[in-house]
């Protein structure tokens, strides 16, 4: 049997799961597969058409369906929807993406297509990435070919890739990430050197599963939804739907993480399947100790604070992309968040500008729809932090239901574009492109129910 063949019956007879549904989807930007869902389209049409006038006796029907037994085995007569006409219009839907779908691989920029290996999938959506291969560096765009062997890298803190193979699995690479995509006889495999991504994996074949490489393990993914993160020298998977196997490459002891769990592995850490706890709805940094263990970008200060202060952090300049930010960005807990977001949740900061001018506050927020909505950054800027005198000390107050999703090219981007009550924020940080304007916070937290600043930014104040 062809090997989407049960994938198209089911949908076919209308008994395909969620993720199923999702894979057919994605598979009409295979040329195959629109012939082959035409094809068998075609098949259950005439096969409904003619038992509806009666045509076709009981023996003459399975005399039929053994004729077709070589191109849709298991064909049934048990149509649970109405074939003839979405027959007709799955035809024409598959012939429709069959005359465009040819010219598919070429879309991408010439220069993006000069490289020897195999294609194996292509960008759906990019922001600020390049494609490292054979030497050369190209910008990614949507439609870029993504060929064995390259090397996709995001590139500044706003950037992201989705990579869609062809067989509908896609790869979610975000912020500052490294990874490089190959396929070995019909076998995905791709290597994490840093980062973050999050995958929705369709089924594979058992003997081909997908492969999550990086320098402390080897994650066998035969279908699912996960997120890995690369940081120093851990590895942290997460599983949100089926379940993955996990080898540690340092002993070779491997761990089964089920849906809701989370493994680390790293010299330190026992490889354990655990529960991914819940993000909590409070949180709080006051780096009165120092920077926290993993804080990402940012300096630690013990001078010019304010009162009973023992100690800031400084935003530092960091290169990204051919690009200067000077930056303060918190930790990342790739799994369960820093702090889960509520309807009534603010974020407050306290801080003070050297020299004064505009900057931006940003969140990363991860949700539960992945494959459905890319787990994006959300922002806000606003004139009144930055009117204020050098060097005095600010408190302000936002309601994280004012943040607005950052779209590429635009930074406002569309106001109905909000964070939901339920998503979870993991990674917060503070930038100014280019200019230093020396901005030191001594605290920055998340409440519930009131601001805890007596200034509180709303809408474009």
């Amino acid at each position: 049997m062809p090997i989407h063949d049960e994938l198209i019956l089911a949908y076919l007879d209308g008994d395909t799961s969620p993720q199923q549904e999702r894979q057919v989807r994605r598979l009409l930007h295979d040329p195959k597969f629109c012939r082959r869902l035409a094809q068998l389209a075609n098949d259950t049409a005439c096969l409904h058409e003619l038992a509806q006038i009666g045509a076709l006796e009981d023996e003459k029907q399975t005399a039929l369906t053994g004729e077709l037994d070589d191109r849709a085995p298991g064909f049934r007569l048990g149509i649970k929807r109405l074939w003839f006409p979405a027959g007709v219009v799955l035809i024409v839907s598959a012939l429709a993406l069959l005359t465009w779908l040819p010219n598919w691989p070429n879309k991408a920029q010439n220069d993006n297509d000069i490289a020897d290996g195999p294609i194996v999938g292509r960008m759906v959506r990019v922001s600020s990435a390049v494609i490292e291969r054979n030497g050369l560096e190209t910008k990614a765009v949507v439609d870029s070919v993504v060929r064995s062997g390259d090397l996709l890298v995001t590139q500044g803190p706003e950037a992201f890739a989705v990579v869609e193979f062809q067989d509908g699995t896609r790869l979610f690479v975000l912020r500052e990430t490294r990874v490089r995509i190959a396929e070995e006889l019909g076998q995905k495999i791709v290597h994490v050197l840093r980062g973050d991504i999050d995958a929705d994996v369709v089924p594979q074949a058992e003997t081909k599963p997908m492969l999550l490489v990086t320098s402390q393990a080897e994650s066998r993914v035969m279908g699912t939804r996960l997120s890995l993160s690369v940081a120093g020298n851990a590895t942290t998977l997460g599983v949100t739907e089926g379940h993955v196997i996990m080898k540690r490459l340092s002993d070779g002891r491997s761990v089964d993480i089920l849906a809701g769990h989370h493994a680390v592995a790293s010299p330190s850490s026992d490889l354990i399947s655990r529960p991914i706890p819940p993000a909590p709805d409070t949180w709080n940094v006051d780096f009165e100790e120092g920077l926290p263990d993993g804080w990402g970008v940012g300096q630690w200060v013990s001078d010019d604070l304010p009162e009973h202060s023992r100690g800031a952090a400084r935003a530092v300049r960091k290169d990204s992309g051919g690009r200067h930010y000077f930056m303060l960005r918190s930790n990342k807990i790739s799994t369960s968040g820093l702090f889960r977001i509520e309807s009534d949740s603010y974020l407050n900061f306290t801080y003070k500008l050297e020299r004064p001018g505009w900057f931006n506050l940003f969140i990363g927020v991860r949700n539960n729809e992945l494959g459905q909505t890319l787990p994006g950054n959300y922002a806000h800027k606003q004139p009144s932090w930055w009117k204020i005198p050098p060097g005095e000390w600010r408190t302000v107050s936002v309601p994280i239901s004012e943040f607005h999703r950052v779209i590429p090219g635009d930074f406002k981007g569309p106001d109905e574009i909000r964070p939901r009550a339920g998503d979870a924020v993991n990674i917060i940080w503070f930038s100014t492109p280019e200019k230093d304007r020396g901005m030191t916070v001594d605290r920055v937290w998340v409440t519930r129910g009131k601001p805890d600043a007596n200034q509180v930014i709303r809408g474009d104040e």
